[in-house]
Order: C-alpha cells, then structure tokens, then sequence
C-alpha cells in the first residue's frame, strides 16, 4: 500500500506477523550460535540450529507462497512447516528445561 506500517485490517495483521517471523527467526539464529558459545552439548546445538533451519524455510515457503497467489498446495506446506518448527521447539525446551534430559544428565 506504499505505507511504511500499514493501517488496520489484514494488511496490519499480516505485516505484524511477518514482522514476528523474522525476529523469530533472528533469535532462533542467535541461540544457535549461543549455543555454541555456551558450549551446550551437541544434541542440544543440532536442535538450536535446526529450529534456525526450520524457521528460514517456513520464511521461504511463505514468500513462495505469497508471491504465487496464495496456491493450496504452498498454503498447506506453510502450516506443515509451521508445525514442524513448534514441534522442534517443545523438543529444544524439553531438552533445556530445569529437570530436562539435559540438566538432569548434568547431575543438576
């Protein structure tokens, strides 16, 4: 709509959850490259940067999506992958929880 933020309707709501994608995906890139730094053990790193993986291509089938007219097909890819990237995530928080596999395996 040539606005720098769009105005109500579903053109706000659409832009503020892109917006939400790509800090999402920010944050997913920075944990896995915290923990690295963190060094956390190496199933929890592949997990971080999987969920980074999985985040970059639920932003690439929406931009598919979006500038193909919004086909079923793509549309149906965009929610497996969405659901892909919850699932990765439950499983990183089970994994890093207080009482997780990881932090009982710590002794903590």
């Amino acid at each position: 709509s040539g606005q720098l933020w769009p105005r109500g309707g579903l053109a706000e709501i659409q832009f503020i959850h892109r917006l939400a994608a790509i800090f999402l995906v920010l944050h997913l890139i920075g944990m896995g490259f915290s923990s690295r730094k963190r060094r956390e053990p190496a199933g929890v790193r592949r997990l971080a940067w999987t969920a980074a993986g999985v985040g970059v291509l639920q932003i690439v089938v929406a931009a598919v999506m979006v500038t193909h007219m919004l086909p079923t097909p793509w549309r149906a890819l965009h929610a497996a992958v969405g659901a892909a990237l919850w699932v990765v995530l439950v499983w990183l928080g089970a994994r890093t929880a207080p009482g997780g596999a990881v932090t009982q395996a710590a002794g903590a």
